[in-house]
Parts: structure tokens; C-alpha cells; sequence
């Protein structure tokens, strides 16, 4: 924005004429408002008051002494009929019923008469980040990474980092009536200390009564969706053809040791491996513990590394791939 000249005679015609100047210089509304806001204060012009004058001259209207005494009043959201503002909020996805409930009283008491039902909420910490997921929404606070996550903060410590993560967390559960058919809790120690009221909590003991039932024995591909599964159980795997299940990261996790023990089962065709993309568990260390030789610079949207199993002619193929939260390790043996 210029300087004002001599011809300018006031403050008022002042603010109107940067306005106009970044009008001329096509500045679409919303930066030039942060422009002005930025030379000369959030409390220079209100916003509608900066849109009128804004769009005036935009419509080529320069007269800097219009008198809008006589004009309507501008409507705000408030003066929207309260059926109308039902059917919108009712529309809305949870991330912006949850900013939506912060503006005003009225606005919060619309929101709040729509109880939430969830399909599922999952929550997962881990000492470098937190994040957790309803229905289809992921949000991520994770510190120093880079990559797909809804809220992501890279200059925060820890405890700062866990404090924004919860805060935000707990607007979640705020909202009255707020219903889920299921709520997972995956933490990476196990607590004895946890003070909620009516909450199962899977335990080691039903993982391993799945893996004795006949039907698990007699399979010959298996998905797993509810049960994390520890590393040392992947022997148990061996019959099957192909399988898919999430690693249990609260055990120790030697990819390694998991390449020798896969490479061993002779039914095996392909199965899939996910285990959430911790710092330690993306795709570049993964594959560096695997022996796959990665360029400089970011990595593509997926690798490939072969291993060759000893004294034989088959192929156990990686496939490494990050999407949202998640690692996919995808192998195939190639005979």
C-alpha cells in the first residue's frame, strides 16, 4: 500500500484510498483485508466495512464521502432463520461442528441440538505425536513430520504438542448427547490407572483364543481388523495362503527377524502388514532395516525391495507405501 499524498485530507479518505489502491492491483478481498489489517490494525476498519467500500470500488464507485446512513442494515448469520440454520449445521462434518460451537451461544446451542453418532472413535498416543479418528476423519498433532496429516506442528515441544492435541481433543467430547458404537483406545503401555466408567479393554488373552479356534486352523486367508497382532505371533500365520492385520507397536518390532519368519512359509502367496507410521515406522526406516537402498531427496508414493530367500530361486517383494496414518507393508512371494 502507498503512502498517503498531500491531496488526501483525512484518516477516513486515507483508509479508502489504500483500499482502492489494492483494488487497482486486483489483490483478491481477503488478502488485501489481511494487507490492510496488517499496516494499520485489526481495529482500523472492521471487516463488512472494509467489503462495502471494497466492492464499491471494485464496481468502479469512488466516491470516498458516500453517506450509508440511509442504506439497510447488513444482515450477519444471526439474522438467518433458525430452521435454515438447523438444515446447514445438521450438514455439517464433525471438524466444523467442532469450530462452529466456538463462535457465540446461539450459534453452539444450534450445533449442540444435533447429537453426534459415530461409527467409531479410535485414539492412539505415542510419545512423539497423538492422534485419533472418527468415522473417516483423521486428525494428527505430530511433531518434526512431514507428510499427510490434518494437524501437524513442527516447532513444538512435547508437552506443548500433547497439550494442543488434547485441547482439541476435548472439544470433540464436549458436544452434548455425543453417541459411538465403538471406542478403541490404543495406548503404548498398558494401565491399570485408567478412571473410565463402562470401558472393555481388549486383552492379550482373546487374540490368543483366536489363534486355537478350528476355524482359524483350517483357514487359508485371513483378515484381521480388530485385534493388533505382536510380532512374535506371526508363526502362527504360517498355514495361510495370504492374511492382512495391524502390528502391534507397544511390543518390540524387528523387520528383520519378520522378513526370515514370512520367507519360511511355504503356503504363502501375499499378505499385508500396517502399522501406524510412527517416526520410527515410515517407510525409509523400514526399508533401510529391510536392505533397500533408497536415492536422495523425497522418496516416490511407494518402494519396491526385493529379497531374495536363501538357497532358493523365490522372491519375497516389499512394497512399502504411507497413506494417512498408516505404513503399508505389502509382500508377495515370487516363485
Amino acid at each position: 500500500m502507498k503512502k498517503p499524498s498531500k491531496v488526501i485530507k483525512n484518516k477516513s479518505h486515507y483508509l479508502k484510498t489504500c483500499i482502492s489502491n489494492e483494488v487497482n492491483k486486483k489483490i483478491p478481498i481477503f488478502d488485501s483485508y489481511r494487507n490492510f489489517c496488517k499496516q494499520f490494525g485489526q481495529n482500523a476498519m472492521k471487516y463488512p466495512d472494509f467489503e462495502f467500500w471494497y466492492y464499491r470500488f471494485y464496481h468502479g464507485q469512488m466516491d470516498f464521502d458516500y453517506d450509508r446512513s440511509m442504506d439497510p442494515v447488513p444482515k450477519t448469520i444471526m439474522d438467518m432463520p433458525v430452521t435454515l440454520m438447523f438444515k446447514i449445521t445438521e450438514n455439517l462434518d464433525i471438524k466444523e461442528r467442532i469450530n462452529l460451537r466456538t463462535m457465540n451461544q446461539a450459534i453452539k446451542d444450534i450445533v449442540d441440538s444435533h447429537a453426534p453418532i459415530f461409527d467409531g472413535i479410535e485414539i492412539s498416543g505415542h510419545r512423539t505425536s497423538l492422534f485419533w479418528k472418527e468415522n473417516n476423519t483423521i486428525v494428527e498433532f505430530s511433531q518434526d513430520k512431514k507428510g499427510s496429516a490434518l494437524c501437524t506442528f513442527s516447532k513444538s515441544g512435547f508437552t506443548s504438542l500433547m497439550k494442543k492435541g488434547l485441547e482439541y481433543m476435548n472439544l470433540l467430547f464436549k458436544i452434548p448427547k455425543i453417541k459411538t458404537n465403538c471406542l478403541t483406545l490404543k495406548l503404548t503401555e498398558a494401565s491399570s490407572e485408567l478412571k473410565v466408567p463402562n470401558v472393555q479393554m481388549p486383552e492379550r488373552g482373546q487374540v490368543l483364543r483366536f489363534f486355537e479356534t478350528e476355524q482359524f486352523k483350517q483357514a487359508k486367508h485371513v483378515q484381521l481388523k480388530k485385534f493388533r497382532v505382536n510380532q512374535e505371533d506371526l508363526v502362527r500365520f504360517s498355514h495361510l495362503k495370504s492374511f492382512k492385520f495391524e502390528l502391534n507397536t507397544c511390543e518390540e518390532v524387528d523387520f528383520q527377524r519378520i522378513r526370515e519368519m514370512i520367507s519360511t512359509f511355504e503356503q504363502l502367496e501375499s499378505c499385508e502388514l500396517n502399522i501406524l507410521n510412527f517416526p520410527e515406522f515410515t517407510v525409509r526406516p523400514i526399508g533401510e532395516a529391510l536392505g533397500a537402498d533408497f536415492p536422495f531427496g523425497p522418496l516416490k508414493k511407494a518402494v519396491i525391495h526385493r529379497y531374495r530367500i536363501p538357497e532358493s530361486n523365490e522372491y519375497l517383494e516389499f512394497e512399502l507405501e504411507e497413506k494417512l496414518c498408516w505404513c503399508h507393508i505389502k509382500i508377495v512371494k515370487i516363485r
